[in-house]
């Protein structure tokens, strides 16, 4: 680092320069960047910052997705009587410090895909106040854009807008937190960001057009979600049609009060569901789950997240499956029963 007079003038005109080196930086356990190179540059009230990264990779093996990029961002921060500007602010705080942050147009790779920063973005962070404008990543034909504000005394929210994502960028992105799940198919649709200074949570409608989990065909999905203040819950539904039927559909809530007895309760309706779909669950325990095996039924999908409970029924017509232990295939038609503390099979025929 360095800190230098600019033109030999008073002290409060300075310039500070600092550069940062790090081999790994971690952003979770799970996530980091690796050979992490930072510059900031600073001049009365602004700052320059330039940051780039590459993430080392198995290039012949490609046993992890790659990670580079440069970003660069000019920052100012502000003192500015914002109850002016944004009366959701409390009047109290007449003046409030801002920092306001425009990404400059830079270059990322984020899991193999190549994402370029558009110009004349803005954000702006204040006490309580968070507000963004014109932030747009674009890769080829797909989109994500960010706009919105959000303060502690206003129910808007930050807008999170996707067009034409692949959904296999998923699969990639989560591909050390989840396995056993391989998407494909073409994402649209928006999330809307609430409460990010007390408690946040999400809303929206997303559609996945030509949906296929596990290399297995599926059709269209749609999912949407809705904030019910006054009972502190999330409406969640979703469907999947597959041709013209419709083969899934769940409708429940999530609730956000933590003295609830239970943390969701979700209705799951069942038709011709292709079964095919879990066979990365099971493995190796069973294998070679049949492409024809269909389920039909009602299930209900109830408790918190350390405690679940699944129950109801299934139909499954021409189920198939192979037991490598025993070198065999089986193949079965019968109805299957989930109970809380177990599943079972009645009168089951091998």
């Amino acid at each position: 680092s360095e800190l230098l007079p600019r033109d030999n003038t008073v002290a409060e005109y300075l310039e500070f320069n600092s550069w940062i080196l790090c081999e790994k930086l971690y952003i979770s356990d799970s996530i980091w960047i690796e050979r992490f190179n930072l510059q900031v540059k600073a001049e009365n009230d602004k700052i320059f910052l330039s940051a780039k990264w590459d993430n080392e990779r198995d290039t012949v093996h490609r046993v992890s997705p790659s990670y580079k990029g440069t970003l660069s961002c000019n920052i100012l921060f502000n003192k500015n009587e914002l109850s002016a500007f944004h009366p959701e602010i409390d009047t109290a705080r007449k003046w409030n410090n801002s920092v306001i942050f425009r990404l400059l147009p830079s270059q990322i790779i984020i899991a193999d895909t190549l994402w370029e920063i558009q110009d004349n973005n803005k954000v702006e962070l204040a006490y309580g106040f968070l507000n963004v404008e014109n932030l747009n990543l674009v890769s080829g034909p797909q989109s994500l854009s960010v706009n919105g504000s959000n303060s502690k005394n206003s129910d808007d929210g930050i807008i999170v807008t996707l067009s034409n994502i692949d959904a296999s960028y998923f699969s990639r992105l989560w591909r050390d937190q989840i396995t056993g799940i391989d998407f494909k198919g073409n994402a649209n649709g928006h999330v809307q960001m609430h409460s990010l200074f007390t408690v946040p949570f999400i809303s929206g409608k997303m559609q996945i057009e030509d949906l296929e989990i596990n290399n297995t065909p599926l059709g269209k999905a749609e999912i949407s979600s809705n904030w019910k203040k006054e009972s502190k819950k999330i409406d969640l539904s979703g469907s999947l049609l597959t041709g013209s039927l419709t083969s899934l559909k769940i409708d429940g809530s999530y609730f956000l009060d933590t003295n609830s007895l239970n943390s969701f309760l979700f209705d799951i309706d069942v038709k011709n569901f292709k079964l095919k779909v879990f066979e990365p669950f099971i493995y190796p325990v069973l294998t070679e789950i049949s492409k024809s095996a269909l389920a039909t039924g009602r299930l209900n999908l109830t408790g918190k997240f350390d405690n679940p409970a699944l129950t109801g029924k299934l139909m499954v017509e021409r189920g198939g499956f192979t037991v490598p232990y025993l070198n065999t295939s089986y193949n079965f038609a019968d109805q299957v029963v989930f109970l809380k503390d177990r599943i079972t099979f009645e009168n089951i025929v091998l």
